[in-house]
């Protein structure tokens, strides 16, 4: 089994390359942070979009003038197009949802592999609506995901075989927005970095996942 990973920066998807390297499964990892943030990722196994770095670096001190969201849309797609682009061969690639979308559509007939959408949240559109009800009742200007980023993301549910989210309380809101999904509380291909993870499964059993010698 190859596993390859994708992440823009150190969350908890840098972990979860790690603990496939440890064990030998990691195929490629596939991010902006230089070697100095990757620790225990092997240098030969980074794959790193170092012309993203400064703007990442950047717009994190707010060194940009651009609003976040504006950033962010720029970010996210300029990664996701560049990871599709050099994508290699792999069983499964694991994308955090917002910078995946063209990668997980051309995941099968590019790199043979089974996209993997990593949700960190609830359902994005359950999320901005109960966001919009908080702003509402505290009258506070309403900083929720733009339309374009909720399109994106849900986007990336319809392009995956597998969505992972990391509680039951994200498990239960798919169902509420997305009825045909699935959910199988195993994991097949990893031992992940949360205590608890959901695979949230389209059409096709898990098992059924192609690995390679």
């Amino acid at each position: 089994m190859i596993v390859s990973v994708s992440s823009l920066t150190g969350t908890h998807v840098l972990d979860l390359a790690r603990q496939m390297a440890s064990r030998g499964l990691l195929g490629r990892f596939y991010t902006t942070l230089p070697e100095s943030r990757t620790a225990r990722v092997p240098t030969a196994r980074a794959r790193r979009f170092l012309a993203l770095t400064p703007i990442v670096a950047l717009g994190m001190k707010q060194w940009i003038p651009l609003t976040d969201q504006n950033l962010n849309w720029f970010v996210y797609r300029a990664f996701d197009n560049w990871m599709a682009r050099t994508l290699e061969p792999c069983d499964v690639i694991h994308c955090p949802a917002g910078c995946g979308l063209e990668t997980l559509r051309t995941a099968q007939s590019r790199a043979g592999a089974t996209g993997v959408c990593d949700s960190g949240t609830s359902h994005v559109r359950f999320q901005r609506a109960i966001m919009r009800d908080e702003h509402e009742r505290w009258d506070v200007p309403d900083e929720s995901l733009q339309d374009r980023f909720i399109d994106r993301i849900v986007h990336e549910y319809e392009a995956a075989r597998l969505i992972t989210v990391p509680s039951t309380f994200a498990k239960k809101t798919a169902p509420i927005c997305w009825s045909s999904i699935l959910f199988r509380r195993e994991m097949r291909y990893s031992e992940y970095c949360l205590s608890e993870l959901f695979l949230c499964e389209r059409e096709s059993n898990i098992s059924s996942m192609p690995c390679r010698p």
